[in-house]
């Protein structure tokens, strides 16, 4: 049963890695987020990961990917590929997130201290 269950799981994972739900849309707002996975400081030999999420609270769908970095050169085409164009994203201030209006959403910063 256990093997079987492995099996569906790796099936549904397969799937929606190849067939990504994208969020968002014209007038639509997402929120992404990142989070540190691990504040361990004893695992130093290990390479920081992170949790790099975003989530469209009209249609209460969203998504959850691990990524080492956090620059534009990585989190810019994961956008591209998890959220429309046309959408307002909000996120934390980042340099990353620049190039946002240029590539055809709208982006608005928020202040999680004050949130």
């Amino acid at each position: 049963i256990t093997d079987w269950n492995q099996f569906c799981r790796d099936v549904c994972i397969e799937y929606c890695l190849r067939h990504p739900h994208q969020i968002g849309g014209d007038g639509q707002s997402v929120k992404i987020y990142t989070e540190r996975l691990s504040d361990d400081r004893k695992c130093n030999n290990s390479p920081e990961q992170w949790m790099f999420g975003g989530y469209d609270p009209a249609k209460k769908i969203g998504f959850l990917l691990i990524t080492s970095e956090l620059n534009a050169e990585t989190l810019i085409p994961l956008i591209q590929q998890w959220i429309l164009p046309g959408s307002t994203i909000y996120s934390e201030e980042n340099d990353a997130y620049k190039s946002l209006t240029i590539l055809g959403y709208v982006h608005k910063t928020i202040n999680q201290a004050q949130n």
